[in-house]
C-alpha cells in the first residue's frame, strides 16, 4: 500500500464521523476496523482528515473512531450473550451505553440498526 505525501488531505466520507453516532450496515463490522487501520497506515502524521460530518482533524480522529467501534462491538458481544440477535432490552441498553460515549451526539436512533448484524458476526466467530 502506498503512503500518502506529507501534504495529504483525506475526505473520508462515512468512514469517519465526529460527534455523531455512526450509521450504516457495515460501520461497526470487523471490516470497518480493518479499513480504519489501512487508512491510518498510509496517512502521514501531518495529514488533515475531513470526516463525513463534523470538523476536520488529524489522525487522532481515526483512533477515536476505532475506539468507538471497538466499544460498540464489545457492548454487543456482552449484551448478545453469544446469540446472533439482541433482545429489545439489550438494544435499549446498547443505545444507552453508546449515547454516553458521544455526549450530545446526533443520530442516536441509528445505534441499534447494525446491532444484529454485528451480533451475528460475533456469534459466527
Amino acid at each position: 500500500m502506498r503512503r500518502l505525501t506529507s501534504q495529504s488531505k483525506l475526505h473520508s466520507g462515512e468512514l469517519l464521523e465526529r460527534g455523531r453516532s455512526l450509521h450504516g450496515r457495515f460501520v461497526y463490522r470487523r471490516i470497518a476496523l480493518r479499513n480504519l487501520e489501512r487508512v491510518r497506515a498510509i496517512l502521514p502524521p501531518s495529514a488533515v482528515l475531513y470526516p463525513g460530518h463534523g470538523d476536520s482533524g488529524n489522525r487522532n480522529l481515526l483512533d477515536a473512531q476505532a475506539s468507538y467501534v471497538k466499544s460498540y462491538r464489545n457492548a454487543v458481544r456482552e449484551l448478545s450473550e453469544g446469540r446472533a440477535k439482541l433482545s429489545n432490552a439489550a438494544q435499549s441498553e446498547l443505545s444507552r451505553r453508546m449515547e454516553s460515549l458521544v455526549v450530545g451526539g446526533k443520530l442516536s436512533f441509528m445505534i441499534g440498526l447494525s446491532a444484529n448484524a454485528v451480533a451475528a458476526e460475533l456469534a459466527d466467530g
